[in-house]
């Protein structure tokens, strides 16, 4: 029978774009695609209107590649099974998938966030979990980062805060966090 990620593997090979497909120690099938073929990849998957992304993560540093390694992972509602796609990045840049995959713009946020990762073309770049006093270079998930205080004054330009919906009424209390 084949996977998800064989079939996938077949249609790009068909097309001339160079994959490997390999497993992982579950036994889940991933397809490591070149970044260069990324955009025409998700365009094929795009089009299987089947497959949804429920995942996306990166990871630095990764197996024998030094640098970034973005993770998406599709799934088939109709299918027991996962497709996983891997792309390894030559920077700290990637196409963004949000246009096509609207949950994609919180997987992106989230990255962003943690590895400093710039998702070209997002339409969505607020910070996701980093608070807005935390400074631009401040990425928690780089294996760089050092676990120490920081100066935390950081005044943010005018306009570029996050603005929270005022909501008064009866029923309606403010809990500060």
């Amino acid at each position: 029978m084949n996977t998800l990620g064989i079939i996938l593997k077949q249609t790009l090979e068909a097309r001339n774009i160079k994959c490997l497909l390999r497993k992982n120690n579950s036994g889940e099938d991933y397809v490591c695609i070149e970044l260069d073929s990324f955009d025409e990849t998700m365009l094929l998957i795009k089009n299987q209107q089947l497959l949804r992304l429920t995942a996306m993560w990166a990871a630095e540093d990764f197996e024998d590649h030094c640098g970034f390694t973005l993770f998406y992972v599709f799934e088939n509602y109709n299918v027991p099974e996962l497709l996983a796609l891997e792309v390894r990045l030559k920077d700290k840049r990637a196409p963004s998938i949000a246009l096509d995959f609207p949950v994609a713009c919180y997987f992106e946020r989230e990255i962003k966030d943690g590895f400093g990762i710039e998702f070209e073309g997002a339409f969505d770049t607020r910070r996701l979990f980093l608070h807005e006093v935390y400074p631009d270079s401040f990425h928690p998930l780089l294996k760089s980062f050092k676990n120490q205080a920081l100066d935390l004054n950081h005044e943010e330009p005018k306009g570029t805060e996050y603005i929270f919906k005022e909501v008064a009424g009866e029923g309606i209390y403010q809990i500060p966090v």
